[in-house]
Parts: C-alpha cells; structure tokens; sequence
C-alpha cells in the first residue's frame, strides 16, 4: 500500500539543496567516467574502451540510445540501467529503460516488454531517476502512465529481471512529474 507520509518532494525544505546537488552530479560523473573507464577492467584508466557499445559491424561505436540518456546506474554484476526519453537502443526497442550488458550491447534477458508508456493525455515519457533496491529490485520515478501495459503513474518498481514487482503499488500515483528517488535507512523512500 502507499503510504504518502513516506515521500516527499526535493525541493521541499526537508531535504537540503546540497543533497539534491550531490546527486545530480554523482550521475554526471558517473555517466561521464562510464564512457572512458570500463566496468570490467582490462583497459588502462581514463582511456576510451573500444570494446563498449559496438553494435555496429565495422565500427567502433554503436548506435547507443536515439535521445536523452537521464540516469545510469551499475548493477552488482557489471550489467548498467538507463533511463531517459529514448525509444531504442542500439536500433533494438527500448522506451525509457535499457539494461546493457557489461560491452555495452542490450541485454535481451530484461523483460520490460514495452516498457515505459505515456499516459493518454501527455505525450511525453520520460525515466528520470532510477534506484536500485539492496534485494536487486529496481525503483523508477518520471513521467510515465504504464508500464508494459499495467498503469502505473510516475513511479514503479521492478523486479531484477524487469519485470513489474506489484507488491509496489503506488495507487493513482504522484501528480506530477518526479525528478528523482532515494531511499532511506528505514527503507522509506524520498521523492
């Protein structure tokens, strides 16, 4: 069940600026350093890894995602979550959420189906934050009404195979876009 007293907004004064700021730019750097350092070693620090993101033959680079890539987060495995306004990757279909494997190619073993889907009234879909749980399962919030045809509004959960987890339902959902996720010790999230 949600439980509205377990969320509130970013920029609401409970939750100071400097964290809000530290976590926009921890996504920076992160979506910055994951284009020249590779997650599984074997290249030298600070140099492009040609081995990454090569879906196209007889180039060094793939296609990658054909819009806004807002959030990246790396899974214990080395397999990488991305989110943003995008509808492929590497020309494979993927509305708002990819998971790719470790040289950058998607993983055909994420079961988003359709994935992320606008509501009816809003044409815009967008992931704009992504958290992955300790149990593996993976928290997204944006702008969104469904999720591989299940409604869902601004916020889900999903379980680590991406499928949708329903013990997370959100009822009617936040009424407005949510730019952003974390979770507490107490596992309460703020939003």
């Amino acid at each position: 069940m949600w439980d509205e007293r377990s969320y509130s907004c970013p920029s609401s004064p409970s939750v100071p600026t400097m964290l809000r700021t530290a976590h926009i730019f921890a996504h920076f750097l992160l979506l910055s350093f994951a284009m020249l350092v590779p997650l599984a070693g074997g290249q030298h620090e600070g140099l492009n890894d040609p081995t990454f993101n090569s879906a196209r033959e007889n180039d060094r680079f793939g296609y990658g995602a054909d819009a806004t890539v807002r959030a990246i987060a790396v899974q214990a495995d080395g397999k990488i979550l991305i989110g943003g306004m995008f509808t492929h990757f590497n020309g494979v279909p993927r509305r708002g959420l990819a998971r790719l494997n470790v040289n950058g190619s998607v993983d055909s073993d994420f079961n988003q189906g359709v994935g992320l889907a606008p509501f009816a009234t809003i044409p815009i879909c967008a992931l704009a934050d992504l958290l992955i749980e300790p149990s593996g399962k993976i928290t997204l919030v944006g702008v969104f009404g469904s999720y591989n045809g299940m409604a869902r509004r601004n916020i889900l959960r999903l379980n680590a195979d991406g499928s949708l987890d329903a013990s997370l339902n959100p009822g009617s959902g936040p009424d407005d876009v949510v730019s952003t996720i974390d979770r507490l010790s107490d596992g309460r999230y703020v939003i």
